[in-house]
């Protein structure tokens, strides 16, 4: 029995069996476990709300530059539609100004004309009245009959106004931004209109002329040296035609008529002259405001 006993006592098993061994834990190892969740929230949190601002933060700045590149995009835009219509409108003010330059040029070159021929119109009328108040008359009947029917016979000046008139009805004369420019032209084409008057009041004059003339001149002479064959070219007569009729009122009121209209003629043969050189100067204005030369 005593050997029984000590070999129970000697094995352990038995012992185990009956009461299975118990886990201990340390408490501070319990305390790290328990604490450990509460930590990878508030790192997770604080993680997340970082990676929030940041991403709004980076969006302000985002929207900020997709503003900023819209705008100087719409700004270029604009700026350069602006040129091109800037550009656009100056060819066509300088344009209008060449043509302009074409139409003063081409109104010299008529004035010129109309000059040289009221100069000699003055010479129709001064010989026409002498020979009718003339004692000896009679004897210069082809004269009379010559500087008869010259002598109201008027080839008035008439501007080229064809760029002016298209600039007015297309309002393009705004194109003109130089204001000194812009009142020399007017002040120019504005002189057309007395001009025009005066032409129109000596053609009247022309007209009542010719009213009066048919009491003197026998109208086969007038016939015979102007017509389809001399393709409206007045020549001089042949031999000695007379008058039909010698009527000393007849011819005061004729000479009368030819005195008012030399001083008709005188007027408008000043008023092209001094056109003349209006339109020289304003061309030479043209020419230096938009470097043309």
């Amino acid at each position: 029995m005593e050997n029984i006993d000590e070999k129970d006592q000697d094995n352990p098993i038995n012992t185990a069996q009956e009461s299975p061994p118990t886990l201990v834990i340390p408490t501070s190892v319990t305390e790290t476990v328990t604490q450990n969740p509460k930590t990878e929230n508030l790192e997770v949190y604080h993680h997340g709300h970082h990676h929030a601002h940041h991403e709004a933060k980076r969006s302000r700045k985002s929207y900020f530059w997709e503003f900023l590149m819209l705008f100087l995009a719409v700004l270029c835009g604009s700026l350069a539609e602006y040129w091109l219509d800037h550009k656009i409108e100056n060819d066509r003010e300088e344009q209008f100004i060449i043509t302009m330059i074409g139409d003063l040029k081409e109104d010299i070159s008529l004035l010129a004309q109309s000059i040289i021929k009221f100069e000699q119109k003055g010479i129709e009328v001064d010989s026409l009245t002498i020979l009718l108040n003339s004692p000896n008359k009679k004897a210069y009947g082809s004269d009379l009959y010559y500087y008869g029917r010259l002598v109201s016979r008027f080839d008035f000046f008439t501007s080229t106004d064809h760029t002016i008139k298209q600039m007015e009805n297309s309002g393009d004369f705004r194109l003109i931004k130089n204001m000194v420019v812009a009142t020399s032209i007017s002040h120019y084409y504005s002189e057309m209109n007395a001009l025009y008057l005066l032409q129109n009041n000596t053609n009247e004059m022309a007209m009542e002329y010719r009213s009066l003339a048919y009491a003197i001149f026998n109208p086969l002479v007038f016939e015979s040296m102007v017509n389809d064959e001399t393709k409206n070219v007045i020549y001089k007569p042949a031999g000695n035609p007379q008058l039909i009729s010698y009527d000393a009122s007849t011819i005061r009121r004729l000479s009368s008529m030819l005195h008012y209209m030399k001083g008709s003629r005188l007027v408008l043969y000043d008023r092209y002259i001094y056109l003349s050189k209006k339109a020289t100067a304003l061309i030479e204005l043209l020419e230096k405001d938009y470097r043309l030369k």
